[in-house]
């Protein structure tokens, strides 16, 4: 209750933080919502500066999830900013990389690919090769967009090579989830360079 939220701030802050990932993972985005909203004051009224970076993170995909993209780059950048604060190469990754997420929903390829060149560079930096599987998909993503435009189609080759890469790192580390997602972009780019106009030798 209140009095025991009041009582010890550091675990109700935690307790919220749990609900709320128990809620995103069901995809109960109005609860996830509420409970990381009152994790996130909790811990920034008690200064837990790594927690809230962290916590603004997942809030911003919760409301990436909902459609709502403009709180969620808001979010991120917020992350973003608490770990450069903290110094941290591998938060930066992460959060380049959500926010290239944020971008491809907005349609805009190429800032995406240039947030994913920069997430890839702090990934070189750090060793975290266990983002790159959903890096290199981002990639394949955002040059499936670009050659889907009709003067575009040679990006498609990028498309499918990326998301090689991507599956083959995915295996290789055993992500069954990030494989199930990457198949499905190599599907999406085999299938437009199938029906990629034969362009006009002339």
């Amino acid at each position: 209750d209140l009095y025991q939220e009041q009582s010890n701030l550091p675990e109700a802050g935690s307790a919220h933080n749990n609900l709320a990932s128990a809620y995103f993972y069901r995809g109960d985005w109005v609860q996830a919502t509420e409970h990381y909203a009152r994790a996130l004051e909790i811990k920034t009224q008690i200064g837990d500066v790594h927690e809230c970076g962290m916590i603004s993170n997942n809030l911003g995909g919760v409301y990436l999830n909902r459609g709502q993209l403009d709180q969620a780059e808001a979010l991120y950048r917020q992350s973003l900013q608490t770990w450069q604060t903290l110094g941290s190469t591998y938060g930066e990754a992460f959060l380049h990389m959500n926010l290239a997420a944020v971008a491809l929903k907005r349609q805009q390829w190429a800032q995406a690919i240039s947030l994913l060149e920069q997430s890839q560079e702090r990934v070189d930096q750090t060793g975290a090769r266990g983002l790159l599987p959903e890096v290199y998909r981002y990639v394949a993503e955002a040059y499936l967009g670009l050659g889907r435009a009709p003067l575009n189609t040679g990006q498609l080759d990028q498309a499918q090579h990326w998301a090689e890469q991507s599956l083959a790192l995915a295996q290789e580390y055993e992500m069954k989830l990030e494989e199930g997602d990457t198949r499905r972009v190599l599907a999406l780019a085999l299938s437009a360079s199938l029906n990629a106009p034969i362009p006009d030798p002339k």
